[in-house]
């Protein structure tokens, strides 16, 4: 298994960790909105979810790095916008995704596709 992970290069294997972790955070996140109850971002959770889940699928078919860091980072943008004015543009509620969002202001799409 190692050295099947090895053979796959790096800024694939740094695109599969942020679209998985985006997956299994907002996949939680959803379930926790759900209980809460807190429906409106349940339902932008799962539907980001889903949007991510078809977005990662096109990725792995097409191998467009540029164009997968661009939709993921569109989809997370979107999501905290959505979330700050359902919450009265409350900033607080995007620390959640602030690691991932600095991620991709800094990474650079033109070594991406390399």
């Amino acid at each position: 298994m190692l050295k099947k992970i090895k053979e796959i290069h790096y800024k694939d294997l740094f695109l599969y960790g942020f679209y998985g972790s985006y997956i299994v955070i907002t996949s939680l996140a959803t379930i926790i909105d759900f209980l809460i109850p807190n429906y409106f971002d349940a339902v932008v959770d799962l539907i980001s979810v889903l949007i991510t889940a078809l977005a990662f699928k096109y990725y792995l078919k097409t191998r467009d790095r540029v164009l997968a860091s661009i939709i993921l980072f569109w989809i997370a943008s979107i999501v905290i916008f959505m979330f700050v004015i359902h919450n009265n543009f409350d900033i607080s509620i995007i620390f959640t995704l602030l690691i991932p969002m600095v991620a991709f202001i800094l990474l650079p799409t033109r070594s991406l596709s390399d």
